[in-house]
C-alpha cells in the first residue's frame, strides 16, 4: 500500500481483503498455516505437534528473547555495561543452540518443528 504510514515489521501476515496485518510473529504465522492449506497442498506436516510443545515453547522463548532480540539489545545499547550484558547473553544462547544441534538434527530432536 503506497499510502501506508504505520510501522512495518517482517515477517508479516497481511490480510489483503481487510487491509490489516494479522500477525507479525513467525511462530504464530507458522501455527496459522500449519494445517490451513493441507487440503490444497496435500502436506500434513505438523510443525507444532502436541507431544513436543513442552519442548518447543521454552526453546522458542529463549531464542526470541536472547538471540532475536538479543542482537537488538546489544546493537542499541547506550552504555558499555548494557552492551556487555546483552552480548554475553546473545553468545551464551548461540552456544546453547549449537550444543543442542550437536546432539540432534533439530532443536527438539529428530523432527523439524517451528522452532527450527
Amino acid at each position: 500500500m503506497p499510502d501506508y504510514t504505520g510501522r512495518i515489521t517482517v515477517p508479516a501476515l497481511w490480510d489483503k481483503q481487510t487491509g490489516i496485518i494479522v500477525s507479525n510473529k513467525s511462530s504464530e504465522i507458522i501455527r496459522m498455516f500449519n494445517s490451513a492449506l493441507n487440503e490444497l497442498t496435500g502436506n500434513t506436516d505438523d510443525y507444532y505437534p502436541a507431544e513436543l510443545r513442552a519442548k518447543i515453547d521454552p526453546i522458542d522463548a529463549r531464542i526470541y528473547d536472547e538471540i532475536n532480540n538479543g542482537a537488538y539489545k546489544a546493537g542499541f545499547a547506550t552504555a558499555q555495561a548494557a552492551y556487555d550484558e546483552a552480548i554475553a547473553k546473545l553468545f551464551d544462547a548461540l552456544d546453547w543452540v549449537e550444543d543442542l544441534l550437536d546432539e540432534t538434527s533439530y532443536l527438539t530432536g529428530d523432527t523439524i518443528t517451528e522452532t527450527d
